[in-house]
């Protein structure tokens, strides 16, 4: 069994490969967005996103059942019992089978209405649509079957596969943009086509990968009615979650666009989309740590558990805080710099996106701590409840005040409730103090951010508004974040753990150069 300083140093490394994986996607995607959008044009560029929305809105049901995968592999895993290891992965690969058959079923029969009747498409161009809608639909099965494998990487955390692999699709990304402009062919469905094509081969690279590393993935004719069951009963509570989320979400967007038209949802969808962007400096980390923190509970060590909890989430706090604090001080001119015409609202949208997404990131570990107890049912019960009487809450106070920043403040509300909740029904179900996580986790935070706040806030206040004073506040934001959380938020031995950690890492940077 690996030790508690191995652990931590698995999470370190792998926290580095994914970082190295988000911040090269980032790069990548900013300039490949850029040039796609050139090479098929503003027309085709929304027929090709409205299109493949259409087939991603029916893959619901493999998003309920990623959790319940990644679950019960990791789960397994943390035991050590190998063959209900493998027993499990072809539950899920059975399962995950059924679930493209419905995707595919409903994109052809549904979805397909609404491409040819309801969608607004040029008819000059509904058969290159069709092909884009066709192919769409063969990406997200072979996406769907697709994901216990992937899910089995993560649980055995091998972290740099992703690094690597991002590697290799981000090149591929960049032939595409190339390919676009020297090809021949109706650019709609040339990148149709090239995109698939990428998907397949990543595919067929994390099955080879696998099925080399991991002795569960290789196909045997094994089937358990119980498992599938338990793991039925999990996937439908899980489904009930994930319900909640969407008709939270899209609750409040369809609501927005009754009372303040199409304008108000593009300020929503751009808040949204930095808040997206913000959450990516703690995703990684947390990518990492959650296997450990499903792996102890299966092993009943609840201390390092516990241990596990507080430290992720605090740190998830700190690095998702390194991003929100310059974007919540000069949100207006950098949407200015990145829009140029900004609507109206969504400087304020954002603020609380970020402040919402910066709870999410604190309480993550929480929800992956409830789904390694696998006892959900109650969990998603009282999530789906707050939230849809949250949408209630909501829709009243539009009506009442037709203020559209009210609801978004009504919604961070709403969201402190549920983490506030959930919190209290996991800590009873893992044995965890909530003393301990509030001296722990919620007091460190809160110290951390409001100290972090007093130089960049004071030179926000004094200083005139340029591009430097941006760029400064920018940079003394990232630092005092940094400084607090290093002084204040971490313990002694975080700090030494720390300490070791970058200092292996810049050594062995000097003994390569070397």
């Amino acid at each position: 069994m690996a030790t508690i300083s191995d652990n931590n140093r698995r999470i370190a490394k792998n926290s580095v490969f994914l970082y190295f994986r988000m911040f090269l996607g980032m790069l990548v995607g900013l300039y490949t967005s850029r040039v796609i959008i050139n090479a098929l044009g503003v027309e085709d560029y929304g027929i090709f996103s409205v299109v493949a929305g259409t087939v991603v809105m029916f893959e619901f049901l493999q998003s309920a059942m990623r959790g319940a995968t990644q679950r019960y592999l990791t789960f397994e895993l943390g035991r050590g019992n190998r063959e209900r290891l493998n027993m499990v992965f072809m539950t899920s690969m059975y399962i995950h089978l059924i679930i493209a058959g419905i995707v595919i079923l409903l994109a052809e029969t549904v979805g397909l209405w609404l491409v040819l009747h309801k969608l607004v498409i040029p008819a000059e161009r509904m058969t290159a649509a069709l092909w884009c809608y066709q192919l769409a639909i063969f990406g997200s099965a072979l996406a769907v079957v697709n994901f216990p494998y992937n899910a089995a990487i993560i649980a055995h955390e091998h972290m740099h596969y992703f690094a690597y692999l991002s590697i290799l699709e981000q090149v591929l990304k960049l032939l595409i943009c190339y390919m676009l402009y020297v090809g021949g062919f109706d650019r709609l469905i040339l990148y149709s086509c090239l995109n698939i094509g990428v998907t397949i081969l990543l595919m067929i690279i994390r099955v080879i990968y696998s099925r080399k590393h991991f002795s569960e993935t290789h196909f045997r004719k094994l089937f358990d009615k119980s498992l599938l069951k338990e793991m039925g009963s999990f996937l439908s509570w899980n489904f009930v979650g994930h319900t909640a989320n969407v008709i939270f979400s899209q609750g409040i967007t369809i609501m927005l666009n009754m009372f303040f038209g199409p304008v108000v949802n593009a300020a929503e969808k751009i808040a949204s989309t930095v808040n997206g962007h913000a959450q990516q400096f703690s995703g990684g980390f947390l990518s990492a740590v959650n296997p450990q923190i499903t792996k102890t509970y299966a092993q009943h060590d609840l201390a390092e558990h516990h241990k596990l909890i507080y430290r992720s989430s605090k740190f998830s706090n700190y690095l998702i805080f390194i991003a929100v604090l310059p974007l919540m001080l000069e949100t207006q001119p950098i949407f200015v710099a990145w829009l140029k015409t900004v609507p109206e609202n969504t400087a304020a949208f954002a603020q609380i996106a970020l402040l919402i997404g910066l709870m999410s990131a604190m309480f993550g570990p929480i929800a992956t701590a409830n789904s390694a107890t696998g006892k959900i049912k109650l969990y998603h019960l009282m999530h789906f409840v707050i939230l849809v009487l949250g949408v209630g809450i909501i829709y009243a106070v539009l009506r009442l005040t037709k203020d559209p920043v009210l609801a978004y403040w009504v919604q961070l509300v709403v969201m402190v409730v549920t983490f506030t909740a959930r919190t209290i029904y996991v800590s009873r179900q893992i044995k965890m103090p909530l003393r301990e996580f509030l001296a722990k986790v919620i007091v460190p935070c809160l110290l951390v951010d409001a100290v972090a706040c007093i130089v960049p806030v004071a030179l926000r206040l004094t200083l005139p508004q340029n591009v430097w004073t941006i760029l400064l506040i920018i940079v003394v934001s990232v630092v005092s974040v940094c400084a607090a959380a290093y002084w204040l938020g971490l313990t002694n031995s975080e700090r030494i753990f720390v300490n070791e950690t970058l200092r292996n890492r810049v050594g062995k940077v000097f003994r390569t150069q070397k």
